[in-house]
């Protein structure tokens, strides 16, 4: 891990997307922020690591001692009320259905909207609960939307530890 590319391709990768790679870097800076609450890290350093769509479905379940997911603290932060998985399944198909004409194999697309979803439903979740429930709750960061616009910019939250924040850049070798 490192706090910039260790190889001459995601350098060139990086270099061409100095938008997204900020943006994303704010993201998961802010997102922290808004799990403050349960005990994300709060330190401001950013450590990049290569993965691919099926990598990071899988490194997503480490269970690391001290490791925390910025996915798992967000669903902690959303009223139990305002959990329904099936809905989660839902999103999921919606958002398979409206992805564009696959340029990416079909179970990368699969992996892809299996991660996307749990956001994408939870941010809708959150706008819901804050509705309903009033100040201070809708005073309060939406971390799905968060974490959704951090995956909007092309590159993923990886599990965090040692109070860095991880975040994941996609590698053709992978």
């Amino acid at each position: 891990m490192s706090p910039f590319p260790d190889d001459v391709d995601a350098c060139a990768l990086f270099a061409a997307d100095v938008a997204n790679v900020m943006r994303a870097e704010a993201c998961a800076r802010e997102l922290a922020r808004a799990l403050a609450s349960w005990r994300a890290p709060q330190d401001e350093t950013v450590l990049w690591v290569p993965t691919s769509a099926r990598g990071y479905g899988y490194q997503i379940y480490d269970t690391k001692p001290d490791v925390w997911l910025a996915a798992t603290l967000a669903w902690l932060a959303l009223p139990e009320s305002a959990q329904r998985w099936d809905d989660v399944v839902a999103e999921q198909n919606r958002i398979l259905a409206e992805s564009e004409p696959p340029t990416a194999p079909r179970e990368d697309l699969t992996q892809i909207a299996q991660e996307l979803a749990p956001w994408a439903y939870g941010a809708a979740q959150w706008s819901e609960a804050a509705s309903r429930f009033g100040k201070p709750w809708c005073d309060a960061a939406n971390p799905f939307a968060i974490g959704l616009s951090l995956l909007e910019t092309g590159y993923a939250m990886m599990p965090s530890g040692n109070g860095c924040l991880v975040l994941g850049y996609p590698d053709a070798g992978l």
